[in-house]
């Protein structure tokens, strides 16, 4: 883009004007027919293989005649694209579809330009660039038009536009390219194994586990993929399978050193080869390829989710539960995440915050939330239990020290009054009897009458005191 600026720059157009019309420049009366020869030119020289030259011819042909832009702009590109420069070859062309698109009225005369070839050139350089939805806008504007491109194969389109289909997850849409694909001639760069590898991640996207299972073991006992993506995933579904971490560290390892790896690739090796760090708790590995992984792709969940683990693996649980919270930004309902900081919440003892996830963020019906909800419950009641009983058994042992200190201040003293208090008890009786013989005789006392054996002529209850 920033040598995109020099487009057409001031100073260049008029020295490619001096060179091709000579010092006088363009009169305004001449403008269509040096746009003619300017286009005519910039056709020889391309066709002689000088594609410097005829840039230079074309651009100055669009300096002079603006009038006839988009076929400059058409032509332009081509020879970007020749360049293999695709950048500068997508703002051309989105600069011809833009004029274009100005001009509606002269669309008949747009129609040579704006050819099937022209937007299948469009297609590659915007795959090439990434750019996926311009990609697919152009490769069904080119089918419409024709099937048969003359700069490439079917094959290559149907391959170009799953792949594109796939990054903006229209994943049916991408299993019918990818499907078409196989029933083309493929064309070098492409094997059986990579059409079976993207099929095998458009049906794992979609949720048909036995369609994609059923893919990846044809990948595997069919020819071995060329592109370095499509090996990495073949490596990475041999891991999970055999556990052979030796070979896949050797297989990824590899991928990342051919040349013209995207960087979308890079960043999904970096995170298969940190995965397999992880498992073998090789941290500072493992840490360094899921950091590079990041760098590249930062909204990857898996990554970030790996990451909070290796942290949280190696004591690090204030930097862990920062990459799980960039989890839950990038998919509210990341259940890995959630559950994962609300361990962590567990092993704080911050039980509250935990019971929030719980509640809020996981599947209530799943066994595993349930079970450490419990988990949670059963050690609360436990803890107010063991508070309840402490206090209890607190004041049962304050009560008995007081006991015990009462009796230690005041016992014997205590014991002398009681003895002092029953023989006072004793005397008081004796008198009364005394006292009662002496003026009534034998009649009993008011508290003995109706009682049996109580009354005159028998021995008063008490006698044994005489």
């Amino acid at each position: 883009a920033e040598q995109g600026d020099d487009i057409g720059a001031p100073k260049r157009r008029s020295m490619f004007s001096s060179m091709l019309f000579g010092r006088g420049g363009v009169p305004s009366s001449s403008r269509t027919s040096v746009g003619v020869s300017a286009k005519a030119h910039g056709a020889k020289l391309k066709a002689k293989g000088d594609v410097s030259g005829a840039l230079l011819a074309l651009e100055a042909g669009l300096a002079a005649a603006p009038d006839d832009s988009v076929a400059f702009h058409a032509a332009i590109a081509q020879c970007h694209v020749l360049r293999r420069d695709f950048g500068l070859a997508c703002r051309h062309f989105g600069a011809a579809l833009d004029d274009a698109g100005r001009e509606a009225s002269n669309e008949p005369r747009f129609r040579k330009v704006l050819d099937a070839e022209f937007f299948f050139a469009m297609g590659d350089a915007c795959h090439r660039q990434q750019l996926q939805q311009q990609c697919v806008f152009a490769y069904e504007s080119a089918l419409e038009l024709s099937n048969k491109p003359k700069a490439t194969n079917m094959s290559s389109v149907h391959y170009q536009l799953g792949v594109a289909c796939r990054d903006l997850n229209q994943l049916a849409r991408a299993v019918e390219h990818f499907q078409k694909v196989a029933k083309q001639p493929l064309q070098v760069s492409l094997s059986a194994g990579d059409i079976l590898c993207e099929l095998e991640a458009c049906h794992t996207g979609l949720g048909e586990t036995e369609r994609a299972e059923e893919c990846m073991r044809r990948a595997m006992g069919d020819a071995m993929p060329i592109r370095p993506e499509n090996i990495a995933r073949l490596a990475w579904s041999r891991y999970q399978l055999s556990g052979d971490g030796d070979s896949t560290l050797e297989q990824l390892t590899a991928c990342l050193k051919r040349n013209g790896v995207r960087r979308k690739t890079q960043a999904e090796v970096h995170a298969m080869l940190g995965r397999v760090y992880l498992d073998r708790r090789e941290w500072v590995n493992a840490e360094t390829h899921l950091g590079l992984s990041c760098a590249r792709e930062p909204t990857v969940l898996n990554t970030w989710l790996a990451l909070g683990e290796l942290y949280s693996a190696t004591d690090r649980d204030d930097m862990s539960m920062r990459a799980l919270q960039r989890c839950t930004e990038l998919d509210p309902e990341a259940s890995g995440a959630w559950g994962l900081m609300a361990r962590m919440y567990e092993k704080h003892r911050q039980t509250s915050r935990a019971m929030q996830i719980f509640n809020n963020h996981m599947d209530p019906e799943d066994p595993a939330v349930q079970l450490r909800r419990n988990h949670i419950l059963h050690a609360a009641a436990l803890t107010l239990q063991r508070v309840f009983r402490g206090r209890q058994a607190r004041k049962l042992v304050a009560r008995i020290r007081g006991m015990r200190q009462v009796a230690r201040n005041y016992g014997t003293r205590l014991q002398q009054w009681e003895v002092a208090t029953l023989n006072s008890k004793a005397g008081l009786v004796l008198h009364s009897k005394l006292a009662h013989r002496a003026e009534f005789g034998d009649m009993p006392l008011a508290r003995d009458r109706g009682r049996p054996g109580a009354g005159f002529g028998r021995k008063p209850l008490g006698s044994s005191f005489f």
